[in-house]
């Protein structure tokens, strides 16, 4: 019994100390320790229109990292102008946008002035 007694606390105060030292991260993300797929957090860029499919709710930006392809969505605000219609290649605009898995949703669209001679 002496020996049974033993054990079980051997393994209470190992519970106990290794979940103390579990990293804070682990802690953090819940009971699974899988981080969301999706993101609310809003990123932005700047650059060029390079394409604008209405028909898939779609626009590829250039930017000087390289090509980014945007998914418009119904909640999409414009702003200078009032339709995905209105944008053609070479517009300058602003993008915020959210990760949703592996997609770029735009949340905002703005149309920059030209800056032209």
């Amino acid at each position: 019994m002496a020996h049974l007694a033993s054990i079980k606390s051997f393994l209470l105060v190992f519970f106990l100390v290794t979940g103390l030292c579990l990293p804070p991260v682990v802690l953090a993300a819940g009971s699974t320790g899988q981080a969301s797929e999706s993101s609310t957090k809003e990123l932005s860029a700047k650059g060029h229109i390079q394409s604008v499919s209405v028909s898939d709710q779609t626009l590829v930006l250039k930017r000087e990292k390289g090509r980014m392809r945007l998914i418009i969505d119904p909640q999409t605000v414009f702003e200078g102008f009032s339709n995905l219609k209105d944008l053609k290649p070479e517009d300058r605009v602003k993008v915020w946008y959210r990760l949703d898995a592996t997609q770029n949703i735009t949340v905002k669209i703005a149309k920059l002035p030209d800056l032209g001679c």
